[in-house]
């Protein structure tokens, strides 16, 4: 579980002001994602890329056919150095950890106590969406704050957008995969064009990115 060491480097407690739109954001708390079309490949390839004691935990809603993705988790978990699982409610939101989203379940994070869990929520669907990418984002906002990193990656429509509304108002960062490498800009490129995205990135450079800020 989380420490109450304030040496504990694993999940930042206190959370920096992040930079201005733009500009590089300082030690992010969370790294939230969002993908669909093309997403798997894309998440595969990012998370892969991430070495084994990367420090940060990361949430993931990948829209998916219902009833895959159990074994995309599964394959995530057999090709990743970071561990990866399917989010269960309740649990400890700890680093070098990727939680993704169940079918039918909003994914979001609590802190009943001193540390943060997973919390997995059947409330209405949004925008037709269960999980959904505006209930996450929305959640680590609260919770967060400037220590939230929501990273929207290849997909068709504009999940997420409300919720990346959240995020800009509590002073995260917002980052986008550029329209070269997506295999569907429509998610990404909704956010660019709401002005919501700090910095849009080739998905070849997302992973050195995000370990360079921490």
């Amino acid at each position: 579980e989380l420490s109450d060491d304030p040496d504990d480097t694993s999940l930042p407690m206190d959370h920096p002001s992040q930079a201005q739109s733009g500009e590089k954001p300082l030690r992010p708390a969370v790294i939230a994602l969002a993908s669909s079309t093309g997403g798997p490949r894309a998440l595969h390839e990012l998370l892969t890329a991430l070495p084994a004691d990367f420090p940060l935990p990361i949430l993931s809603v990948q829209h998916i056919i219902k009833g895959s993705i159990d074994d995309f988790a599964e394959v995530l978990a057999d090709k990743c150095r970071i561990r990866v699982k399917l989010a269960e409610h309740g649990e400890p939101l700890i680093g070098a950890t990727a939680y993704i989203a169940p079918d039918d379940w909003h994914l979001e994070v609590a802190r009943p106590r001193a540390s943060y869990t997973i919390a997995l929520s059947a409330t209405a669907s949004v925008d037709g969406f269960r999980p959904s990418a505006s209930v996450l984002f929305a959640s680590v906002a609260r919770r967060f704050g400037a220590g939230a990193l929501a990273v929207v990656l290849t997909g068709m429509g504009t999940d997420g957008i409300s919720g990346l509304v959240e995020v800009r108002r509590a002073g995260g960062f917002i980052l986008t995969q550029d329209e070269s490498s997506s295999a569907n800009y429509g998610m990404p490129g909704a956010v660019a064009e709401a002005g919501l995205s700090d910095l849009g990135l080739p998905l070849a450079d997302i992973a050195a990115y995000l370990m360079g800020l921490v």
